[in-house]
């Protein structure tokens, strides 16, 4: 047998258990066994804890499913004036932040506007009952005119299907206030200040709801619609009541309410008519409510109370006020016993929380089963007991100074029910008990409509209070959705219990695991079992297998079969109905409509798509253009005959539409060839280059594109838009065909010219060769010479035998004048002979150079060329001394008397017979020295001799 069969066995199984349940329930009683299960031991261990962000917790937590989501909720008031959402592993969903703090009020979750999510209701010091939705937003609030320290109560007072939410005043209004579920006031009850939870009762099982109330030392019962129906005072010193809870303790169909003071020590019993019945006296004040359960099974109510503070007793007293047991577990606290049957051995367990850090487990009978050591600042909060995780073990969530805190058990297998398990007994808060230990107080299980004294009461299988709390199903319905399928078995199976169809395929969810009208067993998850593209139902409908996604095994899913109006109960395989040359199998395969010839409306049927055809081509029928080139395949194949597979058909990196169009590029070039106009540049790189992709020669410079945009045989990258690139008044062509000038630079040979110039009679008016920067060859270059106004052509441009080089950059002539300083020589003698061709006299004698070269034939070099004291100029001209003499003969008469001596000395230096009369005063002195000397020799040699 296979798996999938084993597990629809069992399915079959649990559906006819639930069915036979369904149509043979009967309400059922809890009944405890008569013999005590010795269970294992049982320990305590903190399993997560969230902290806030300060002050002391001094409210009880709640749980439930607040958002529907199947995960559980904890809902506590922190002392940091926020209300704190936290989900069942231990972290924050949300958070609601009041302007004030919150204090004692602990929070009540109620279904308000009856749309399946949980309202959460509590006061704050700002004097304000608030109403948050499941999302931490708020829905409504109310001034009671006061602090709100009274945790709220919620129920049907007037018994219409519609909550009432009762919340006690201490400010300007002390009283009771009722609102209706939208947060509007349905009546006021005055009264002392009421800081206390009030209790809800059938206090005469009449089936008309009664509001119980206390203050400092009076019980008020307040009939449904606001009126009093009786009080009862309390005398002595009593400082404050806690809040009434109410069971039937005496058995005699009418409700006792229970309550204790802080003052008197005393606990309270009161009957229905407000008759005090019993009370007792212990050792402390109570700070808190007692618990009410039958803890020994006797079918009588035992009340359990703590004291406060100072003393740790735990009292069990019974329903006529006499104590069962006491248990000293070390110091009391404000927090509320919880009850419940933690180890599931059939008796209660009683959990107290204590102001000396202690959480303490007490049996039914008194006897410590443990205790667990919390630090922090405990005492304040009363524990909720709850399965959080869903493990069948429940868990104790409880604030703990600034700490939410959850508790883990071990030590045993399973949890059993819990008559009292969180503050007043459940989530409405309203202190009745819970006969059933479902997890719902008797008040709230009547709102329901179902059985206090049943834990299941439709016998589903389903516990009554997780159908609320969790769920959201109808307790009183063992199939709340009416799909055949308990409530209980969709849990199991996870199917939604609220919807007939939870996968919505059109099958029932019972239909789907029996073997219904189909005759199929189908996944009631999955909407389509076998994933054919056919839901289960539609399935049904065409008479194929909803577990076989090809019922007529011709290799076509049932779904494609029906949707393209196949026949998927007989082979068709090898139809071809649209006649487009596809067979229906090949349809398929290939994703196109059977009844389609041209499923992707390109003009080209699908069978050519498929096929190597006609048009050589194998296309995507189900795309009209298969290359996505903004081309149809039609198109390409018939209009452009380019390739409808290739985007860019001749491989020039353009597209074949922006070929075939004016698109970006702006031009209509041939998209089966990659270069349009054959100039060795593709039309993707004419895009690039902005140049046209149909005409060769963009620029008309007779280059193509291509010779110009790269190295080619030319050896220049010229621009192909630009017929001359350097812009040197050569168009590129000529420059590099006839000139041989480079096309890219304006002056090829650097001579300052550009390329043009030198080739034209231009400003210069002159040509010169442009690839040679001195074309005469002068030492200047071209560009220079036009500076210069030379001849570029010509090397010596004033023909003085000097270059126009030379004369510029050597000798500073006037390269325009071959006699720049117009002394007769032209330039080039001057430098011939060394004279200064700046300068008319060279040796600055009065003689031009030119009269000293070719008249006198002095030296334009030296003043005196004779070198006989008289300067050239002053031999030639009759001038101070009265004579012209030879400039350049020191003795122009020849007499043996240079010219200077003769002038001097009076005689002519220019008549040879005109010696002087007496010797010179230079001769004289120059005879008078030899005589001198010679007189000077004589004395030395005699003196010699002498000496000898």
């Amino acid at each position: 047998m296979t798996k999938k069969k084993v597990l629809t066995l069992i399915i079959v199984c649990l559906f006819f258990v639930m069915i036979n349940s369904y149509f043979n329930s009967e309400s059922t009683t809890i009944e405890k066994p008569s013999e005590i299960v010795v269970p294992p031991a049982m320990t305590v261990s903190l399993m997560w804890d969230y902290t806030t962000t300060g002050g002391t917790i001094q409210t009880s937590p709640v749980v439930a499913d607040i958002d529907r989501d199947d995960d559980l909720e904890i809902i506590i008031c922190g002392a940091d004036n926020r209300l704190y959402c936290i989900d069942s592993t231990g972290s924050l969903e949300w958070t609601y932040i009041c302007s004030d703090s919150i204090q004692y009020s602990s929070p009540c979750v109620a279904d308000l506007d009856d749309d399946g999510t949980f309202e959460i209701l509590f006061g704050c010091f700002d004097n304000y009952l608030k109403c948050v939705s499941h999302t931490g937003s708020l829905e409504w609030e109310f001034n009671t005119g006061g602090d709100v320290v009274a945790t709220p109560v919620v129920a049907d007072l007037d018994d219409d299907g519609e909550l009432e939410v009762l919340i006690g005043g201490t400010g300007s209004l002390d009283g009771i206030f009722c609102l209706n579920s939208t947060g509007h006031q349905q009546w006021f009850y005055g009264t002392y200040a009421v800081g206390q939870a009030v209790g809800i009762a059938d206090l005469e099982n009449d089936g008309i709801l009664e509001v119980i109330a206390v203050d400092q030392n009076k019980i008020s019962c307040i009939d449904y619609d606001g009126s009093s129906a009786w009080t009862a005072t309390i005398s002595g010193m009593s400082t404050g009541l806690r809040a009434p809870v109410i069971g039937d303790l005496d058995n005699d169909g009418t409700d006792e309410i229970i309550t204790c003071d802080f003052g008197l020590k005393k606990v309270f019993c009161y009957s229905h008519l407000g008759v005090q019945e019993w009370n007792y006296t212990t050792i402390d004040n109570k700070a808190v409510s007692p618990a009410l359960v039958d803890l020994d099974g006797d079918n009588n109510l035992e009340v359990i109370v703590i004291d406060y503070f100072d003393y740790g007793n735990v009292y069990c007293l019974n329903s006529t006020g006499n104590l069962v047991w006491q248990t000293d577990v070390g110091r009391g606290g404000r927090a509320q016993p919880v009850i419940s049957d933690l180890d599931n051995d059939g008796t209660y367990e009683i959990v107290v929380s204590g102001m000396n850090n202690y959480m303490a487990c007490l049996d039914h009978t008194g006897g410590t089963e443990w205790n667990q050591s919390v630090g922090g600042v405990f005492g304040w909060s009363t524990p909720c007991i709850f399965d959080i995780d869903k493990n069948g073990r429940l868990e104790i969530i409880v604030g703990n100074g600034m700490d939410i805190e959850c508790y883990q058990l071990s030590g045993i297998a399973a949890s059993g029910d819990s008559p009292w398990h969180s503050y007043q007994c459940s989530i409405f808060n309203t202190g009745n008990v819970d006969s059933d230990g479902d997890f719902l107080d008797d008040i709230t299980e009547a709102y329901y409509g179902i059985s206090p004294t049943s834990m299941d009461s439709d016998s589903d299988l389903l516990n009554d209070g997780l159908e609320v709390i969790i769920y959201n199903t109808d307790p009183t319905d063992i199939d709340t959705d009416n799909d055949l399928l308990g409530d209980n078995a969709e849990i199991i199976l996870g199917t939604d219990p609220h919807d007939p169809d939870t996968d919505d395929d059109g099958l029932s969810d019972s239909e789907e695991i029996v073997l219904g009208s189909d005759g199929y067993y189908t996944d009631p998850l999955d909407p389509d079992s076998d994933d054919d593209g056919l839901n289960d139902g539609a399935e049904n409908t065409a008479n194929t297998n909803p577990n076989d996604s090809d019922t007529d095994d011709d290799l076509m899913p049932d779904g494609w079969e029906v949707d393209n109006s196949l026949n998927p109960l007989t082979d068709d395989t090898t139809l071809d109905p649209d006649s487009d040359g596809l067979d229906n199998i090949g349809e398929y395969n290939n994703g196109t409509d059977p009844q389609d010839d041209d499923s992707d409306d390109d003009l080209v049927l699908d069978g050519e798509e498929v096929f190597l055809g006609a048009d050589g081509y194998i296309t995507d029928p189900l795309d009209n253009d298969t290359d996505s080139d903004g081309l149809t395949d039609s198109e390409e194949i018939n209009t452009y005959e380019t390739d409808p597979t290739q985007a860019d058909s001749d491989g020039d990196s353009l597209d074949d539409q922006e070929e075939v169009t004016l698109g970006i590029d702006g031009f209509i070039t041939n998209a089966t060839l990659a270069d349009t106009d054959g100039d060795g540049l593709n039309d993707a790189d004419e895009y690039t280059n902005s140049t046209d992709p149909t005409d060769s020669d963009s620029d008309d410079d007779s280059i193509l594109d291509g010779e110009e945009v790269v190295l080619g045989t030319d050896g220049f990258i010229t621009d192909p838009l630009d017929d001359d690139t350097d812009d040197d008044g050569l168009t590129d062509d000529y420059e590099i065909d006839t000139s041989l000038t480079n096309p890219t630079d304006s002056d090829s040979d650097d001579d300052l010219l550009d390329d043009g110039e030198e080739l034209s009679l231009g400003d210069d008016g002159y040509l010169t060769d442009p690839l040679d920067n001195d074309s005469d060859d002068d030492g200047l270059l071209d560009g220079e010479e036009f500076s210069e106004a030379t001849d570029p052509t010509d090397s010596d441009s004033d023909d003085d035998g000097l270059t126009d080089g030379a004369e510029v950059n050597t000798h500073l002539t006037d390269p325009l004048d071959d006699d720049s300083d117009d002394d007769g020589l032209t330039d080039g003698e001057e430098i011939t002979l060394g004279t200064n061709p700046n300068s008319i006299d060279s040796d600055g004698d009065l003689l031009d150079d030119y009269t000293e070269v070719n008249t006198t034939e002095t030296d334009p070099l030296d003043t005196d060329t004779d070198d006989d004291g008289i300067d050239d100029f002053e031999e030639t001209v009759i001038g101070d001394d009265g004579y012209i003499t030879d400039p350049t003969e020191a003795d122009t008469d020849g007499d043996g008397i240079d010219d200077a001596t003769e002038i001097t000395n009076g005689p002519d230096p220019t008549d040879p017979n005109d010696p002087p009369t007496e010797a010179t005063p230079l001769f004289g002195s120059l005879i008078s020295l030899i005589a001198f000397v010679s007189l000077s020799l004589i004395i030395i040699l005699i003196n010699r001799k002498r000496n000898r």
